[in-house]
């Protein structure tokens, strides 16, 4: 028997909202000692705050609004593995809407923007992709990775390595791996700003683990090198 997205979804939720609605009537002897949700960190995606702290003080219980947001990130955690669940078979409508969903009650996984972006424009579909990633940087904008998600679909699906610049140029300004580093000095080597890319792979070079940098900026300097020669 096929069963709907809503009645999948409505299965899901009306437990948790009936919990909330039960925790928000306990009596404050009641609450135990569960986690709150970290301030701007997923708490549905645990494996992006591995180093999160997830236990109460010894000496303090539980508030009420904490009980509630502990039962809101149950919740999204196990909307956020049946969205894996899906992926692994191959069902993608399905592993959007349920992103979506998570992406609504936990915007601090920014996974859930990623990957049904990376559905979309995997798949043609430029224009969802380009609002999904826009609600992901809007969610949260001081943070490397939305910016970094959306100069990867501008540089490797549009080609259009002018418009990557600028959110690469943003995501560089947080902590970011070097594989940022390295898609900016792309990009300005792919536009013409030698001068940009030269910076941007001396900065890469910063990181011990990067296997391409040193030899890029030998190669982006040779050029420029070969350029002013010629002028």
């Amino acid at each position: 028997m096929n069963i709907t997205m809503d009645r999948i979804i409505a299965a899901c939720l009306c437990p948790a909202l009936a919990l909330v609605a039960l925790t928000l009537a306990l009596p404050a002897h009641c609450s135990q000692a569960t986690p709150a949700k970290p301030t701007k960190r997923s708490f549905s995606n645990p494996a992006r705050d591995a180093d999160a702290k997830s236990a109460l003080p010894a000496n303090r219980q539980a508030t009420q609004e904490e009980l509630t947001d502990a039962v809101l990130g149950d919740t999204m955690r196990e909307l956020w593995e049946q969205a894996d669940v899906h992926g692994h078979q191959g069902e993608y409508n399905h592993v959007i809407n349920l992103c979506r969903i998570v992406g609504q009650g936990d915007p601090h996984n920014v996974e859930a923007f990623a990957t049904p972006a990376y559905l979309f424009w995997s798949t043609g579909r430029n224009d969802d992709a380009e609002a999904i990633l826009r609600d992901g940087i809007d969610a949260n904008p001081s943070t490397y990775y939305m910016y970094n998600e959306m100069g990867r679909y501008w540089q490797l699906e549009r080609k259009d390595y002018k418009a990557a610049v600028p959110y690469y140029e943003k995501a560089v300004k947080f902590d970011c791996p070097f594989t940022t580093w390295n898609s900016l000095a792309n990009c300005y080597e792919r536009t013409g700003q030698l001068e940009k890319a030269i910076a941007a792979w001396e900065k890469a070079t910063l990181f011990p683990d990067d296997p391409v940098a040193i030899v890029r900026l030998k190669s982006a300097r040779a050029k420029l090198a070969r350029q002013k020669r010629g002028q």
